[in-house]
């Protein structure tokens, strides 16, 4: 029996260096890669994993920084049924929750009948698996299952350190090293960069980036605050903010200097001095390196600070739409539909770049009070455990509304998975912890 588990452990290691190989082979190595392939590898882990939620759960999330370059709404399918079918009886779902959704389906498909729009179903069921994934899924086995919530933030860790790796590689091979630190670009969008046909390929839009970087500087700051993981973890904080910053988001800066505002509060608060002076270390060493070794980069996120309209042109984005709102009354209950709505507008030649603006001319007031009702009923369940709540407790879901200010939401599949990121961390301030005892890292 021990050499059966310890087989099938084997097998498993195999199946994830397999999964991260194709990888790297189709995207640094130009190797063709049938999207199937990864849909394979995925079942077979899953289905090797038994019973384990928290593993397959781990997994899911590990995928969420690399999602542009992997089926992951039809992986994501497939782990829901396997759970369900191994252990759907522990769900415990909520019906608030499965009630809006399904309302948002009614609005979205709705808008087909009310305007003549091109509507693409493709797009509309990956929407509705995202959906049930994040905000039905996660939170309901979170209700009734001890997940270690601990280890799925771990693992989303080195997804962000496998998306870093694979999206440097590229252009390190494309430039080689002298060359790239002077290139002095956005860092992200590899596919646009070098003029590549679409397709499945880890790169992604440099402000998602620069947020998601953002959601991983506070995940590596709460698993410190709350003792769950050793000092190396430190180690991904200079990479992720050297990242971050190479991407010259605005809202990486904003939200970079929230986290660490919110962190010096924290560690007055609970008499961590030690770890606040190590992360202060990390960041001016940080600095350092980063204006030493990559000059153009910094130059160019000073450059990016010092134009007229410090927006990037998202605020004309957000008139055009609201003069559109305001001269369409007709829209206003229901929206122009999510995928319609630019179709509708026929001016701005950009979507929207607020996701609170998103909701209301997609799906309207009836939509924005959905979406309301969503969230609250989401993160209620994130928090339902916590015995002694302040205003930190909610900083996860504050960090990820500051976000949706500069970019879209539902139709943005990397904002709609971040979501499970805010909602874990929020979940860890329901872990009771001896202060004097040392948690021993598992991961």
């Amino acid at each position: 029996m021990r050499c059966k588990i310890h087989a099938k452990n084997i097998l498993n290691i195999g199946l994830i260096i397999a999964f991260l190989v194709l990888i790297l082979a189709r995207d640094v190595f130009g190797v063709s890669v049938n999207s199937l392939a990864f849909l394979i590898v995925a079942t077979l882990f899953f289905i090797l994993k038994d019973n384990n939620t928290t593993i397959i759960i781990s997994a899911m999330v590990f995928m969420i920084p690399i999602y542009t370059g992997i089926p992951y709404v039809d992986i994501s399918i497939i782990a829901m049924l396997i759970i369900l079918y191994k252990n759907g009886w522990r769900m415990k779902i909520n019906v608030f929750t499965i009630l809006c959704l399904l309302l948002i389906f009614i609005i979205e498909i709705s808008s087909v009948f009310a305007s003549n729009i091109n509507f693409n179903i493709p797009i509309f069921l990956r929407l509705i698996g995202a959906l049930l994934f994040v905000f039905a899924f996660i939170p309901s086995f979170t209700l009734s299952h001890k997940l270690d919530r601990v280890l799925i933030l771990k693992a989303f860790l080195w997804g962000m350190l496998f998306m870093i790796v694979t999206i440097l590689w590229q252009y390190l091979r494309e430039y080689g090293l002298y060359e790239f630190l002077n290139l002095g670009v956005r860092i992200g969008n590899v596919g646009l960069h070098f003029d590549m046909e679409a397709g499945l390929r880890v790169s992604n839009n440099p402000n998602i980036l620069g947020i998601t970087c953002s959601a991983a500087i506070y995940v590596i700051v709460i698993l410190k605050e709350k003792k769950v993981a050793s000092w190396w973890y430190l180690l991904f904080f200079p990479i992720i903010v050297m990242f971050g910053l190479m991407t010259q988001s605005r809202a990486f800066v904003f939200a970079f200097v929230l986290i660490m505002a919110y962190f010096l509060i924290t560690s007055s608060k609970n008499k961590g001095a030690k770890s606040f002076f190590v992360a202060v270390f990390f960041l001016i060493a940080t600095y350092y390196v980063f204006t030493a070794f990559f000059p153009d980069y910094f130059d160019n996120i000073i450059a990016r600070w010092e134009v007229d309209d410090i927006t990037g042109g998202r605020s004309t984005i957000m008139t055009a739409y609201s003069q559109f709102m305001r001269g369409n009354p007709r829209f206003i209950p229901f929206g122009a539909g999510l995928q319609g709505h630019r179709q509708q507008v026929g001016g701005p030649s950009s979507a929207v770049h607020n996701g609170f603006q998103q909701v209301y001319v997609s799906w309207g007031i009836v939509g924005v009070l959905v979406v309301v009702v969503l969230m609250y009923s989401t993160y209620k369940t994130a928090a339902i455990s916590i015995k002694k709540r302040d205003i930190l407790h909610i900083f996860p879901l504050f960090m990820y509304f500051f976000s949706l200010q500069t970019i879209q939401w539902f139709s943005n599949m990397g904002m709609i998975l971040l979501n499970v990121i805010w909602f874990l961390t929020m979940g860890l301030f329901a872990i009771e912890l001896d202060e004097e005892q040392t948690v021993q890292d598992e991961g």
